[in-house]
């Protein structure tokens, strides 16, 4: 993962705000998508339900060096210091007929 800058926490409300036609945003000088359902996943619940660790800040970050179009990412800090990636996922698996819906995240 490529980290391009941190942001607070408090962003996610205007990633929120951010709601139109255009699905990337320039935030910190670089283009980001802004369009994603973890998003609002992560402004309903910044808590992994599986240990309780919460997401305390969002990183801007890229997979690959040519890509250009960054996105956001959510990370909370456990015991130790480490920054852990906090991340979407099914209860139900699309496999096995679960739905992409909040309810089922």
């Amino acid at each position: 993962m490529i980290r391009h800058s941190k942001l607070d926490i408090s962003y996610l409300k205007k990633l929120k705000d951010s709601v139109g036609p255009n699905r990337y945003r320039t935030i910190n000088g670089v283009t980001v998508k802004i369009t994603s359902q973890r998003y609002k996943l992560f402004q309903e619940n910044r808590f992994c339900v599986e240990c309780g660790l919460e997401g305390i800040f969002l990183a801007i970050e890229k997979h690959l060096p040519e890509i250009e179009k960054y996105h956001i990412n959510m990370y909370g800090v456990n015991e130790n210091g480490d920054e852990i990636l906090m991340t979407k996922d099914h209860i139900i698996p699309k496999s096995k007929g679960g739905k992409n819906t909040s309810t089922n995240y």
